[in-house]
């Protein structure tokens, strides 16, 4: 009798409880095979939503590809040559691989805030109600930072590195001769890493405000922090010095800004403490 009873006041508290909490306490009584199985349609549903980016993409690759070799162009009209650069095919497929680059590294971009969406889904019911709200806004801030570093790596420093390889081959005497899937490979691979790099103080600003780091220990850590900043560009940018300076330099600057960011949520968690 005493049991019955027992059950049914846990049935009423169930009842009364709000909706989205009992969604989470159906999803914390799952059992390891479950979540799995919610994890395999999580990845399903992202690589069906990025092959049909990739394939929307794809075909507008041509119109991309005016957009990635606009850079090329200006650096010519600020040579001012009469010469006309022209980027070259040495395989009958390269065009075609060219354009596949494009639509895959543009259909990840597109795809993206859907796969992160999918991904929020699957995980937001294992996390705290305070760990929820700074997803929000962190998703927003390195969003946004990372088409900052897209725009400041494709308005500054492309024009900058191409005209730069472009004079130091002539200068020894060898005319320049670039492919479309190089130059391609090299667009893609500087925008990208700028993009990433730009999201550095979105990153810190979260750690911090989780209390996993704070200002003192990055100021303290700047040394080391810099040295792997330089390790870091060299593995993100084409294999040469110049690319490479070009982007430790603002990944320096980001530092000193994650500090910043960092010391503001501090103050930020501080005050709401107190």
């Amino acid at each position: 009798m005493n049991q019955t009873k027992t059950n049914q006041t846990k049935g009423n508290n169930l009842s009364e409880m709000p909706d989205d909490s009992k969604d989470d306490l159906n999803e914390q009584g799952k059992t390891f095979s479950e979540h799995l199985e919610d994890l395999r349609w999580v990845l399903i549903k992202s690589i069906i939503t990025f092959v049909i980016a990739s394939i929307i993409c794809f075909y507008f690759s041509n119109v991309m590809f005016d957009v990635l070799r606009r850079p090329l162009v200006e650096m010519q009209q600020y040579m001012k040559s009469s010469q006309m650069i022209e980027l070259r095919a040495l395989h009958p497929s390269e065009a075609f691989l060219m354009s596949l680059k494009i639509a895959f590294a543009s259909g990840l971009i597109l795809s993206s805030p859907v796969i992160l969406f999918f991904f929020w889904q699957f995980l937001s019911p294992g996390l705290t109600d305070r760990e929820r709200k700074l997803a929000l806004p962190a998703f927003a801030s390195g969003l946004i930072c990372f088409l900052v570093g897209v725009g400041f790596c494709y308005f500054v420093i492309l024009k900058l590195c191409l005209l730069f390889f472009w004079k130091y081959t002539v200068s020894m005497g060898v005319k320049p001769e670039w492919t479309i899937g190089n130059y391609i490979s090299f667009v893609i691979t500087l925008l990208i890493a700028f993009g990433v790099t730009f999201e550095m103080p979105v990153l810190s600003s979260l750690l911090a405000r989780l209390g996993l780091v704070n200002s003192r220990m990055l100021a303290s850590k700047r040394g080391y922090s810099i040295l792997a900043i330089f390790i870091l560009a060299a593995i993100l940018t084409p294999p040469d010095v110049f690319s490479q300076i070009l982007l430790a330099l603002p990944m320096i600057g980001l530092y000193e800004i994650s500090i910043l960011a960092a010391k503001v949520m501090e103050s930020d968690s501080n005050a709401n403490a107190s």
